[in-house]
């Protein structure tokens, strides 16, 4: 979605075209929330903390999928990428150093400091 992309590729103006939609669905919303669950579920993005978590590095694939098991968060997006070209995303620019594996928990595409386990991610952001 429009929110999720924005983070992807540092487009504040998306997020804020989507939370504009969310305002103007608002009123349905309440009225008939089983009917626009999608939005509710925007709504609770912009309500409650929501972490970009970037993993780089040669067991970023497995890193991630072991977070995306583990987490039962609504508000988390993960990227994740084993070389150091990002894949063209500006969210995981300047976050490779080679050999390590590195795991960034972020809010508005500002990162903490790197970790370096799925276990200190769940432990410090996620418990």
């Amino acid at each position: 979605n429009l929110h999720a992309l924005s983070r992807l590729f540092g487009m504040p103006e998306w997020e804020e075209l989507s939370v504009r939609m969310l305002s103007a669905m608002a009123a349905s919303l309440l009225r008939v929330p089983a009917a626009f669950a999608n939005w509710g579920l925007l709504w609770q993005k912009q309500a409650y903390p929501f972490y970009e978590v970037v993993t780089t590095g040669p067991e970023a694939r497995q890193f991630s999928e072991e977070l995306m098991r583990s987490i039962r968060y609504p508000g988390a997006l993960f990227a994740f990428s084993e070389k150091d070209d990002g894949g063209g995303l500006p969210l995981l620019e300047g976050r490779f150093r080679e050999p390590e594996t590195l795991l960034y928990v972020c809010r508005n595409q500002t990162c903490d400091l790197p970790l370096r386990s799925p276990a200190e991610v769940l432990t410090r952001y996620f418990s």
